[in-house]
C-alpha cells in the first residue's frame, strides 16, 4: 500500500502531466490563432495597398471532396475554396469576386467550383456551427445549399446558432431533418476532414483557393491565399484553361 508521501508525490506527478498537456494544447491553439491572424493581416495590408497580387508561384494538390459544388460537374478546370463563414475576407471574396467567377466561368460551364470547410474556431466562435448548417443544407438539396451559403455571408454580422434555423426555413429546408443533421457527429466529422487536410497542406487562414485541372479525385493547381480582385483569379483560371492537359486536348 502506498505511503501518504508517495500518494502525494503520485498525485503531484499526475497534476504536472495534466497541466503540461493542457499547456501544450493551449500553446498549439495560440499558434494556430497567430498563424491565422498573420494571414488576415497580410490580406488586409494588400487590400490597403490596392490589392497587390501574389505571383501565383505556390501550388498545391487537394481532394475534390467538399460541402458542395457549382458549375459543370465535368469541367476539367476546378476552383477549390477553403472557407470560414465568419471570416471577413471570405465575405469580401463572396461580395466582390465570386459574382464575376459565377458569371464568366460557372454559368458558361468552363469551371467547377467546390467549397470546403475550414472554420477557424479559435477566432470565429460560430464558424463551425455555420459550416455544419451549410453542410446540412447541402445534404437536402445542392441548390438550397447555395441559397444558404449566400445567406450566411449576407448575414455574417448576425451569425449565431439562432440564425441557422431561420435561414433553413427561408431556404425551404425540412427543419427537423436539418436539426438532426446539425447535431450529428458525422457532420462534424466531414468538416474536420476538410480542416485537417487544410492544416496538413500548410494552410493557416481563410479564404484559400486552389485553381487547376482535376485529375481523378484531386486537383493540382496554383494557390491563392486571401481575398483578391477578380483579375488575379482570371489570370489563374485562364492559365489553367489554356495549359496543355495530359491528353493533349485543350479545354477550350
Amino acid at each position: 500500500m502506498l505511503s501518504n508521501s508517495r500518494v502525494v508525490l503520485f498525485a503531484l506527478a499526475i497534476s504536472v502531466a495534466v497541466a503540461g498537456c493542457a499547456r501544450d494544447a493551449r500553446v498549439a491553439q495560440l499558434e494556430r490563432r497567430v498563424d491565422s491572424l498573420a494571414v488576415t493581416l497580410t490580406a488586409l495590408v494588400n487590400a490597403r495597398r490596392g490589392g497587390d497580387a501574389p505571383s501565383l508561384a505556390e501550388s498545391l494538390t487537394v481532394s475534390l471532396s467538399g460541402a458542395a459544388a457549382a458549375g459543370d460537374p465535368h469541367a476539367q478546370v476546378v476552383i477549390v475554396e477553403f472557407t470560414d463563414y465568419q471570416c471577413p475576407f471570405c465575405s469580401r471574396h463572396f461580395e466582390t469576386t465570386l459574382p464575376e467567377i459565377r458569371t464568366r466561368y460557372l454559368s458558361t460551364g468552363k469551371v467547377r467550383y467546390i467549397v470546403r470547410d475550414f472554420p477557424l474556431s479559435d477566432i470565429h466562435p460560430n464558424a463551425l456551427g455555420a459550416a455544419k448548417a451549410a453542410r446540412c443544407a447541402a445534404a437536402q438539396d445542392t441548390t438550397r445549399y447555395w441559397q444558404f451559403h449566400d445567406a450566411l455571408f449576407k448575414s455574417q454580422k448576425r451569425i449565431s446558432p439562432e440564425l441557422f434555423p431561420k435561414l433553413a426555413r427561408l431556404a425551404g429546408l425540412n427543419l427537423p431533418q436539418f436539426q438532426v443533421c446539425v447535431a450529428s457527429p458525422q457532420t462534424a466529422g466531414l468538416i474536420e476532414r476538410d480542416a485537417t487536410e487544410a492544416r496538413r497542406a500548410g494552410l493557416a487562414g481563410t479564404p484559400a483557393f486552389i485553381i487547376g485541372r482535376a485529375t481523378g479525385d484531386s486537383v493540382h493547381g496554383v494557390l491563392i491565399r486571401g481575398a483578391y480582385p477578380f483579375a488575379l483569379f482570371q489570370q489563374a483560371i485562364e492559365g489553367a484553361l489554356t495549359a496543355p492537359p495530359a491528353n493533349g486536348i485543350a479545354v477550350r
